[in-house]
């Protein structure tokens, strides 16, 4: 399989490895979802179609946009934006929501997925290894991608619902963004005896940072600065999709 070239915007070597077909000893692939295996952040989509659809205001797509802005440039932590997010859902419509992603996704997202991602997900399932989906995104966006792509599962973030179907307004801990990502996995890894060292994790950011260290092959995508940086300190690979 074709392997594209790396882009190193600080002009310094980062080691592009062949395809995933050269990685081995790998039992599981983890993917990330917004600027990996889709081109762009679907937060930043979404705000914008919620206010076109009725489902935020003016003020709550502002705040997102600043809190999105702050994490793209690696000066904040989205964890307790994203909490804060959330809180605004109280009292809402479970199934409105749901609905609502699912259009979402066809129209905004399934057209962004990268070619290359593609390629890799059909190497990696012809290979019958499984591939998990691993997301700061909401389980109903996660299981649009799953169910599109015919991936093994998937793990995400989720609220809490009422027994009316309505938001409390609360997460369901732990957030899958950061060292919640690592729990989500350790989990469920622990379930399928599977070790660290024989899992594969592609993703674009810094924020990943936790689950990268713990992975025994990390594969970055379009990296961000930081996690460029790094990269490069590690000796990571960088495939282009």
């Amino acid at each position: 399989m074709r392997c594209g070239t790396v882009i190193d915007l600080s002009h310094k070597p980062v080691n592009l490895k062949p395809m995933n077909t050269d990685v081995q000893n790998v039992q599981l692939v983890f993917l990330d979802l917004d600027r990996t295996l889709i081109r762009k952040n679907s937060a930043f989509l979404w705000l914008f179609f919620a206010r076109k659809h009725g489902l935020a205001t003016w003020q709550q797509v502002f705040k997102g946009l600043f809190w999105l802005g702050h994490y793209a440039l690696g000066l904040r932590d989205i964890s307790d934006a994203y909490r804060d997010a959330i809180r605004d859902l109280r009292g809402q419509s479970e199934a409105v929501i749901l609905a609502a992603t699912e259009q979402f996704f066809w129209v905004h997202v399934q057209p962004l997925y990268r070619p290359g991602a593609l390629d890799s997900i059909k190497v990696w399932q012809h290979a019958d290894i499984p591939v998990v989906l691993l997301t700061s995104s909401s389980n109903y966006m996660a299981s649009c991608v799953t169910r599109d792509l015919g991936l093994s599962d998937y793990l995400s973030s989720s609220y809490e619902v009422d027994a009316h179907g309505k938001y409390t307004g609360l997460v369901r801990e732990p957030l899958a963004y950061g060292h919640g990502k690592c729990h989500l996995a350790e989990n469920f890894l622990r379930a399928r005896n599977i070790a660290w060292e024989h899992c594969a994790f592609y993703t674009d950011s810094h924020s990943d940072l936790p689950m990268l260290e713990r992975v025994g092959h990390p594969m970055l995508v379009a990296p961000d600065p930081k996690l460029r940086r790094r990269a490069q300190q590690k000796n990571w690979p960088v495939v282009v999709w």
